[in-house]
């Protein structure tokens, strides 16, 4: 088709779904959580306006952050498991293989090494936890001042139209009057 793409003034649930690539329950949930879905088309399916499309994509999206960020947690958390596990290990071939006092010293203090470093790698990583969370809060937080924003601008724009209209209406009745008096007044 020429002419770029068509724009679209609502969706149905089916649709979002299949574009957000979730399921409708998912749509059905995020739309009764910011308040949305109350219109019905003529064959009685419920459809979802731009502005609610809006606020839908950026909570579905702030649902993926939070969950690719869980995911990272829980690989660095195998990593320390890992980690460990190479420690206790090594510990263990100390203790088989009955090396001197000496070298036992020597190597207790390398895993000593090994086990602050991965103390301050620990301490490191809840770190960048923290302000990854902080960082989530405060975008979620920025995502529902900014759809907040959208639908209070959008009733007071709904407001403003239907005072126009009724403006317009009242002028019309006025002049409409005015024409039928000059009409029939000598």
């Amino acid at each position: 088709m020429k002419g770029g793409p068509i724009i679209k003034d609502y969706w149905t649930i089916s649709e979002l779904a299949d574009e957000f690539e979730v399921t409708r329950r998912t749509i059905r949930y995020h739309l009764q959580q910011i308040g949305g879905g109350q219109e019905k088309n003529a064959s009685g399916m419920i459809i979802i306006s731009a502005d609610e499309r809006q606020a839908l994509l950026l909570r579905i999206k702030g649902e993926e952050i939070k969950e690719d960020i869980s995911r990272k947690m829980d690989t660095k958390n195998e990593r320390i498991k890992k980690l460990n596990e190479a420690v206790h290990y090594l510990k263990q071939l100390l203790e088989a293989e009955k090396i001197s006092t000496q070298q036992k010293t020597q190597e207790l203090d390398r895993l000593t090494s090994i086990l602050e470093e991965k103390d301050q790698q620990l301490a490191q990583y809840k770190q960048q936890q923290q302000f990854l969370q902080e960082q989530l809060t405060s975008q979620l937080q920025l995502l529902d001042q900014e759809q907040q924003l959208h639908l209070h601008t959008k009733s007071e724009l709904d407001r403003s139209r239907q005072s126009q209209l009724a403006l317009e209406e009242e002028i019309q009745s006025k002049d409409d009057r005015s024409w039928w008096q000059r009409l029939f007044l000598p």
